[in-house]
């Protein structure tokens, strides 16, 4: 996906989620000799993960659709090949695909917090509030609104505490301000769906009042 122009990227997305998987259940999948013991894919797993497992025919092996579509490519996390780019082959190691996904605990957890973000998220948007302080540091005495929000809520909701901001995984806190961005994107796209859903599909325009600066001459 970081191949494409960054304007290119939401499209290019949208057309692999409209796509959908690419999962081959009537395929012979080919038997690899791993271990002394004749392997390979299982169909079975496209029912056990049938939100993500992807299966390559060319390559005989097993891919992320969400990774290689939402992978940081930044630098700043270690990249993960084996379910982007290399595809992971490695029938006789099944522990690595349920390490990928996570436990239930861990998901249960993941679940708390982004549901405790986006509701900060809302109540900023819906109140017209800017989301970030000058800056968002632990020792900072105030660190703007959405992360003070998040702090309040622990405050008042004990299940939320023990997943959000220190009691996160450290690179899990979901407080960055691309996270931010993100989730205030979707809210937007929400908006305009909904927007274009009222209005049947019909054309629409919109008209906006100008005020110039009391100091403009």
């Amino acid at each position: 996906i970081s191949e494409y122009h960054p304007n290119q990227r939401n499209e290019v997305i949208q057309s692999y989620l409209i796509r959908g998987l690419c999962q081959p259940r009537g395929h012979i999948f080919k038997q690899t000799l791993i271990g002394g013991v004749l392997r390979r894919f299982n169909p079975a797993w496209f029912d056990h993960y049938p939100n993500w497992l992807e299966y390559s025919v060319k390559k005989d092996a097993a891919f992320c659709l969400c990774f290689y579509l939402f992978k940081d490519n930044t630098g700043k996390i270690p990249k993960n090949d084996v379910w982007t780019t290399d595809g992971f082959s490695s029938w006789n190691k099944l522990k690595n695909i349920s390490e990928h996904v996570g436990d239930d605990i861990t998901k249960n957890e993941y679940q708390i917090r982004l549901n405790a973000l986006i509701d900060a998220s809302r109540f900023l948007l819906q109140q017209g509030l800017p989301f970030r302080g000058h800056e968002e540091k632990e020792e900072t005495a105030n660190n703007g609104n959405f992360v003070e929000l998040l702090k309040y809520t622990t405050e008042q909701n004990e299940v939320v505490s023990k997943v959000v901001l220190k009691n996160a995984p450290g690179n899990n806190q979901m407080t960055s301000p691309k996270i931010q961005k993100d989730v205030v994107h979707c809210f937007a796209e929400e908006v305009v769906k909904t927007i274009i859903e009222e209005i049947d599909h019909g054309v629409f325009g919109l008209l906006v009042d100008e005020s110039a600066d009391v100091s403009y001459k």
